[in-house]
């Protein structure tokens, strides 16, 4: 049995990690094999390139240079973990996927979207998402919900509300045009659980 692939996106500060772990319980409680992973990140190859990308001390860095980055980090991601798990029959939660580049790098960043169309191709190929959540925010919201944030805040998170506002456009962009499911994430965090579950637990 091929597991399934849940892909949660949306913002920084829209609550897309919190409602990856209490989904994971309600799976696990349920008896389904899961496991969690982020992007950029998830093997340890993955990690390292994250750690890049999230760093505030390395200056500016080019768009393309940030595009390739994140497709290099998740062609070690699909390959090392998530097609290996999903044929084993394990459901991936997954913080982050392509959506997030077309959102921040294409729309935001201003990059060609015909290199973010052939790097899907040739990265992702077919390991689509089965569920593709968009928790979606009012960017106001989600940047005061990152200022609350203890510890030193990354690179994207020192970008101004504008990148966010582009940044949300291309999120509600592209789930439109690939048919994601949007969530209001500015309900409560149990109404918000139980909207997810209701499409994965139906």
């Amino acid at each position: 049995m091929h597991g399934k692939f849940v892909v949660f996106d949306g913002i920084d500060g829209s609550g897309k990690t919190t409602q990856r772990e209490l989904v994971r319980n309600a799976l696990v409680a349920a008896g389904i094999d899961v496991i969690v992973t982020r992007e950029p990140g998830g093997t340890p190859i993955s990690e390292e390139i994250r750690s890049v990308l999230l760093s505030p001390n390395l200056g500016d860095f080019s768009g393309t240079t940030e595009m390739l980055l994140v497709f290099a980090a998740r062609a070690q991601h699909l390959d090392q973990l998530i097609r290996p798990r999903l044929e084993s029959g394990t459901w991936v939660l997954c913080d982050r996927f392509s959506t997030s580049t077309f959102a921040y790098q294409v729309r935001a960043r201003g990059l060609s979207e015909s290199l973010f169309n052939t790097l899907c191709q040739e990265v992702i190929g077919d390991t689509r998402p089965d569920f593709s959540f968009l928790f979606d925010l009012p960017e106001e919201i989600a940047s005061s919900r990152v200022g609350q944030r203890f510890g030193q805040q990354d690179r994207f998170d020192l970008e101004r509300t504008e990148f966010f506002r582009l940044a949300r456009a291309g999120y509600r962009e592209i789930a439109e045009r690939d048919g994601h499911i949007r969530i209001d994430a500015s309900r409560s965090i149990e109404e918000v659980t139980q909207a997810i579950l209701a499409h994965l637990l139906p």
